[in-house]
Protein backbone atom coordinates (compact mmCIF):
# COMPACT_ATOMS: atom_id res chain seq x y z
CA UNK A 1 0.00 0.00 0.00
CA UNK A 2 1.20 3.54 -0.76
CA UNK A 3 1.28 4.48 2.91
CA UNK A 4 4.81 3.01 3.10
CA UNK A 5 5.94 5.83 0.82
CA UNK A 6 4.92 8.30 3.55
CA UNK A 7 6.93 6.55 6.28
CA UNK A 8 9.91 8.66 7.40
CA UNK A 9 11.97 5.50 8.00
CA UNK A 10 12.35 5.24 4.20
CA UNK A 11 13.94 8.70 3.88
CA UNK A 12 17.56 7.54 3.73
CA UNK A 13 16.77 4.95 1.06
CA UNK A 14 14.87 7.46 -1.08
CA UNK A 15 17.60 10.06 -0.66
CA UNK A 16 20.25 7.56 -1.76
CA UNK A 17 18.22 6.75 -4.90
CA UNK A 18 17.05 10.29 -5.70
CA UNK A 19 18.29 11.42 -9.08
CA UNK A 20 20.28 8.23 -9.70
CA UNK A 21 20.13 7.04 -13.30
CA UNK A 22 17.67 4.19 -13.68
CA UNK A 23 16.33 4.42 -10.12
CA UNK A 24 13.02 5.98 -11.11
CA UNK A 25 13.27 8.25 -8.07
CA UNK A 26 13.32 11.96 -9.01
CA UNK A 27 15.91 14.19 -7.34
CA UNK A 28 13.11 16.18 -5.69
CA UNK A 29 12.48 13.11 -3.46
CA UNK A 30 15.78 13.61 -1.62
CA UNK A 31 15.16 14.29 2.06
CA UNK A 32 11.63 12.90 1.93
CA UNK A 33 9.34 11.78 3.42
CA UNK A 34 9.39 14.19 6.32
CA UNK A 35 8.63 13.20 9.91
CA UNK A 36 5.01 12.57 10.85
CA UNK A 37 5.33 15.17 13.61
CA UNK A 38 6.64 17.99 11.43
CA UNK A 39 4.06 20.78 11.79
CA UNK A 40 4.32 22.17 8.25
CA UNK A 41 3.83 18.79 6.55
CA UNK A 42 0.51 17.29 5.53
CA UNK A 43 0.54 13.62 4.58
CA UNK A 44 -2.38 12.50 2.44
CA UNK A 45 -3.22 9.10 0.98
CA UNK A 46 -5.87 8.60 -1.69
CA UNK A 47 -6.90 4.97 -2.09
CA UNK A 48 -9.21 3.88 -4.89
CA UNK A 49 -10.63 0.55 -5.98
CA UNK A 50 -13.19 -0.87 -8.34
CA UNK A 51 -13.00 -4.27 -6.66
CA UNK A 52 -12.62 -5.99 -3.33
CA UNK A 53 -10.01 -7.96 -1.45
CA UNK A 54 -10.12 -11.62 -2.42
CA UNK A 55 -7.98 -14.70 -2.03
CA UNK A 56 -4.33 -13.96 -2.72
CA UNK A 57 -0.99 -15.72 -2.50
CA UNK A 58 1.30 -14.58 0.27
CA UNK A 59 4.50 -15.80 1.91
CA UNK A 60 4.43 -17.20 5.40
CA UNK A 61 5.80 -14.65 7.86
CA UNK A 62 9.16 -16.44 8.20
CA UNK A 63 9.91 -15.95 4.52
CA UNK A 64 9.11 -12.22 4.62
CA UNK A 65 11.96 -11.39 7.02
CA UNK A 66 14.43 -14.26 6.63
CA UNK A 67 16.38 -16.03 3.95
CA UNK A 68 14.71 -18.88 2.09
CA UNK A 69 15.49 -22.41 3.22
CA UNK A 70 17.74 -23.47 0.37
CA UNK A 71 20.93 -24.76 1.94
CA UNK A 72 23.84 -26.10 -0.04
CA UNK A 73 26.96 -27.99 0.90
CA UNK A 74 29.79 -25.58 0.18
CA UNK A 75 32.00 -28.46 -1.01
CA UNK A 76 29.62 -29.40 -3.87
CA UNK A 77 28.23 -25.99 -4.91
CA UNK A 78 28.51 -26.74 -8.64
CA UNK A 79 26.52 -29.99 -8.75
CA UNK A 80 23.43 -29.67 -10.94
CA UNK A 81 19.94 -30.77 -10.01
CA UNK A 82 18.63 -32.50 -13.12
CA UNK A 83 15.65 -30.76 -14.73
CA UNK A 84 15.57 -27.87 -12.26
CA UNK A 85 14.94 -24.36 -13.62
CA UNK A 86 18.16 -22.70 -12.51
CA UNK A 87 17.62 -19.17 -13.83
CA UNK A 88 18.73 -16.67 -11.21
CA UNK A 89 18.18 -18.96 -8.26
CA UNK A 90 19.34 -17.55 -4.96
CA UNK A 91 20.90 -20.08 -2.65
CA UNK A 92 22.31 -19.93 0.84
CA UNK A 93 25.32 -22.10 1.55
CA UNK A 94 26.99 -22.95 4.82
CA UNK A 95 30.59 -23.73 5.45
CA UNK A 96 33.58 -22.70 7.51
CA UNK A 97 32.93 -19.01 6.82
CA UNK A 98 29.25 -19.18 7.83
CA UNK A 99 26.31 -18.38 5.59
CA UNK A 100 27.06 -17.14 2.09
CA UNK A 101 24.34 -15.70 -0.12
CA UNK A 102 24.85 -16.02 -3.82
CA UNK A 103 22.86 -15.87 -6.99
CA UNK A 104 23.77 -18.99 -8.88
CA UNK A 105 22.83 -20.87 -11.99
CA UNK A 106 23.32 -24.20 -10.24
CA UNK A 107 21.85 -25.81 -7.15
CA UNK A 108 23.76 -28.63 -5.50
CA UNK A 109 22.20 -32.09 -5.49
CA UNK A 110 22.62 -32.33 -1.73
CA UNK A 111 20.77 -29.08 -1.04
CA UNK A 112 17.62 -29.19 1.01
CA UNK A 113 14.62 -27.30 -0.29
CA UNK A 114 11.51 -28.12 1.78
CA UNK A 115 8.69 -26.34 0.00
CA UNK A 116 9.28 -23.50 -2.40
CA UNK A 117 8.66 -20.48 -0.17
CA UNK A 118 5.71 -22.20 1.55
CA UNK A 119 2.85 -20.01 0.42
CA UNK A 120 -0.27 -19.25 2.39
CA UNK A 121 -3.54 -18.03 0.90
CA UNK A 122 -5.22 -15.26 2.92
CA UNK A 123 -8.86 -14.75 2.05
CA UNK A 124 -10.72 -11.48 1.53
CA UNK A 125 -11.66 -11.15 5.20
CA UNK A 126 -8.01 -11.49 6.26
CA UNK A 127 -6.93 -9.00 3.60
CA UNK A 128 -9.62 -6.55 4.77
CA UNK A 129 -8.32 -6.88 8.34
CA UNK A 130 -4.76 -6.16 7.15
CA UNK A 131 -5.97 -3.10 5.24
CA UNK A 132 -7.87 -1.91 8.30
CA UNK A 133 -4.75 -2.26 10.48
CA UNK A 134 -2.59 -0.38 7.96
CA UNK A 135 -5.13 2.44 7.67
CA UNK A 136 -5.54 2.69 11.45
CA UNK A 137 -1.77 2.92 11.93
CA UNK A 138 -1.53 5.63 9.26
CA UNK A 139 -4.39 7.63 10.77
CA UNK A 140 -2.71 7.37 14.19
CA UNK A 141 0.36 9.05 12.63
CA UNK A 142 -1.83 11.88 11.31
CA UNK A 143 -2.08 10.71 7.70
CA UNK A 144 -5.32 11.95 6.11
CA UNK A 145 -6.88 9.10 4.13
CA UNK A 146 -9.39 9.62 1.34
CA UNK A 147 -10.94 6.57 -0.29
CA UNK A 148 -12.82 6.26 -3.56
CA UNK A 149 -14.97 3.21 -4.34
CA UNK A 150 -15.54 3.30 -8.09
CA UNK A 151 -18.33 0.88 -9.00
CA UNK A 152 -16.97 -1.36 -6.25
CA UNK A 153 -18.88 -4.34 -4.85
CA UNK A 154 -20.22 -4.22 -1.30
CA UNK A 155 -17.12 -5.73 0.37
CA UNK A 156 -14.82 -3.27 -1.42
CA UNK A 157 -16.99 -0.32 -0.39
CA UNK A 158 -17.03 -1.54 3.22
CA UNK A 159 -13.23 -1.92 3.34
CA UNK A 160 -12.70 1.60 1.95
CA UNK A 161 -15.32 3.11 4.25
CA UNK A 162 -13.43 1.58 7.19
CA UNK A 163 -10.09 2.87 5.91
CA UNK A 164 -11.09 6.50 5.32
CA UNK A 165 -10.24 9.15 7.92
CA UNK A 166 -13.95 9.90 8.39
CA UNK A 167 -17.24 9.31 6.55
CA UNK A 168 -16.68 12.59 4.66
CA UNK A 169 -13.34 11.23 3.37
CA UNK A 170 -15.09 8.28 1.68
CA UNK A 171 -16.53 8.56 -1.83
CA UNK A 172 -18.80 5.95 -3.44
CA UNK A 173 -18.96 6.87 -7.14
CA UNK A 174 -20.13 5.59 -10.51
CA UNK A 175 -19.37 6.79 -14.02
CA UNK A 176 -18.40 10.43 -14.40
CA UNK A 177 -19.01 11.05 -10.66
CA UNK A 178 -15.39 10.04 -10.21
CA UNK A 179 -14.27 13.43 -11.55
CA UNK A 180 -16.39 15.21 -8.95
CA UNK A 181 -14.94 13.02 -6.18
CA UNK A 182 -11.35 13.85 -7.10
CA UNK A 183 -12.20 17.55 -7.43
CA UNK A 184 -13.72 17.48 -3.93
CA UNK A 185 -10.63 15.71 -2.57
CA UNK A 186 -8.30 18.28 -4.20
CA UNK A 187 -10.36 21.16 -2.78
CA UNK A 188 -10.35 19.61 0.67
CA UNK A 189 -6.56 19.08 0.59
CA UNK A 190 -6.03 22.72 -0.45
CA UNK A 191 -8.25 23.84 2.45
CA UNK A 192 -6.33 21.62 4.89
CA UNK A 193 -3.00 23.04 3.71
CA UNK A 194 -4.27 26.60 4.27
CA UNK A 195 -5.28 25.73 7.86
CA UNK A 196 -1.75 24.60 8.61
Amino acid sequence: MGVALLDPSTESLKTSLAGESGSGVPSVAAGRPKQFTQSDVLKVLVLMTDGENTQQWDLYDHYKDNLPFVWANQNNANDLVSGWNLAKTTIQTTGSSGAIITTATTIPTNSIMPTTYSLTIPNGTEADARLSDICAAARTQGVVIYTVAFKAPSAGRSALRDCASSPSHYFDVNGTDISSAFSAIASDIRALKLKQ
